[in-house]
């Protein structure tokens, strides 16, 4: 009896966490260079020469060294920047959801100013570790206060996320 034992292998693909951009905001302003490029890019494109992207670039590159009178490509930039200011000042960004803070972060936010004041010749992190240590040595009653700060921002987190 012979087994035949087929292997399917996906693809693992590593995809890196994009930020993702906001459809709502305005496009930048375009460089003066970048309006030169394009119209060459085009200008290439039509005489048919098949260049690699990078030596495309390099040759755009070189040519834009090598223009004198520039005036048209930084009038239009200059417009398109009047254009993205303008945009740019009815714009409003989207509210960020601020995540729920721990119990020790909210012990951390009461304590830390008493601390520094306390030893001021300490530096930042060995603050921190006063702190730490200070969070330590705190009773229950006392963690009892920031856990219930705490378990208060988890339940504000999780309306403004399914108000979302």
């Amino acid at each position: 009896m012979e087994y035949i034992v087929t292997q399917t292998l996906d693809k693992m693909v590593r995809k890196s966490k994009k930020r993702q951009r906001d459809p709502a905001r305005p496009k930048r302003a375009m460089t003066p260079f970048l309006y030169f490029a394009c119209e060459q890019r085009k200008i290439l494109k039509e005489s048919g020469e098949k260049m690699a992207l990078p030596e495309q670039s390099r040759k755009i590159a070189q040519l834009w060294k090598e223009v004198e009178d520039k005036t048209k490509y930084v009038d239009s930039a200059k417009v398109d920047q009047a254009r993205y200011r303008e945009q740019m000042s009815h714009y409003t960004p989207p509210q960020k959801i601020k995540r729920p803070r721990s119990s020790y972060a909210f012990f951390m936010r009461d304590v830390r100013a008493r601390v520094a004041e306390a030893n001021p010749d300490k530096t930042p992190r060995e603050l921190m570790t006063d702190i730490a240590a200070a969070w330590k040595a705190s009773s229950s009653d006392d963690r009892g206060i920031y856990n219930d700060m705490a378990e208060k921002d988890k339940q504000r987190y999780a309306d403004e996320k399914s108000a979302e």
